[in-house]
């Protein structure tokens, strides 16, 4: 093995091109980061690298984008005591000595043994990861979302959470599949008027608006509908927050809604049957 810096090693990751890997057991004993993981992944089209941070019982997530990797894995060096990588063809191995010096070693992986024990190979692995690019993404980290708890303060997303994001970039997949029909109502008005049925917290609307005006760049108008009222005006609170002009809600009852306008999109998705069939009388 050969001794190595800390800077040193994050150059040999970058040179390797590693595609994924961890650290673990932590200089300080008293940390509270215990590993982390990491992977290549593929997000609108662009290569970036994610972070899954183990913190005592919670877990955490962190997109970097290419050119900042090396920092980080410098930083990371002198946190872990030990460190693997994969590259397409090496396995890269870092083992850090009570004294803080990083030896290092490099084993060539050999294809055959690597499909021999099951595993998927590294390259399919990462193609594999091209097929989950979600719409929005961590790296992006979108205000509404932050505001909503979905991350912290520096960028990663509270595991509780993960499974909503999912579930809200499933919604935007849906909305995509009918962006061409959105576009040709636009050609003939000045904007889309889109209503929310028992919007509850209104994840999907902040969603849908943000999706729209920000990534789309449409014209659109979106209120959503609810009878509580502390929660719409938490609603009408977060978009004022940001700057969400054309998204409002109002307090009211889905089967006595009358419309200004009528809508060109209606959204209702909820658990209750009863709202679920006010809604479809609404727009029948």
């Amino acid at each position: 093995m050969n001794t190595v810096s800390a800077k040193k090693a994050a150059e040999l990751c970058i040179e390797h091109n590693i595609i994924s890997g961890f650290f673990s057991k932590p200089v300080k004993r008293d940390s509270q980061t215990q590993k982390i993981k990491l992977r290549k992944i593929f997000l609108k089209n662009q290569e970036q690298y994610q972070l899954e941070i183990f913190e005592d019982a919670k877990v955490f997530h962190k997109n970097l984008l290419p050119q900042n990797l090396q920092k980080e894995l410098e930083g990371l060096f002198f946190e872990f005591k030990i460190a693997e990588f994969n590259s397409s063809n090496h396995q890269l191995i870092f083992l850090q000595n009570n004294k803080g010096a990083i030896n290092f070693k490099a084993r060539p992986i050999k294809k055959e043994n690597h499909l021999k024990k099951g595993n998927i190979p590294i390259n399919e692995s990462f193609e594999h990861n091209k097929q989950k690019e979600y719409i929005l993404s961590t790296s992006d980290m979108p205000l509404f979302l932050k505001k909503l708890n979905f991350f912290t303060d520096d960028g990663k997303i509270i595991q509780s959470k993960y499974h909503k994001f999912r579930q809200i970039n499933k919604y935007l997949e849906f909305i995509k599949s009918v962006l061409p029909e959105l576009k040709d109502i636009l050609k003939e008005k000045k904007e889309l008027h889109i209503i929310d049925f028992g919007c509850g917290k209104a994840y999907l609307s902040f969603a849908l608006y943000y999706y729209l005006t920000e990534i789309e760049k449409l014209r659109v108008r979106i209120c959503g509908l609810d009878l509580k009222k502390d929660i719409i005006d938490f609603c009408n609170k977060l978009s004022r927050e940001c700057r969400f002009d054309n998204l409002i809600f109002k307090v009211g009852d889905i089967g006595r809604f009358k419309f200004n306008t009528p809508p060109d999109m209606v959204i209702s998705l909820h658990a209750c049957d009863t709202a679920t069939d006010l809604a479809i009388a609404q727009v029948r």
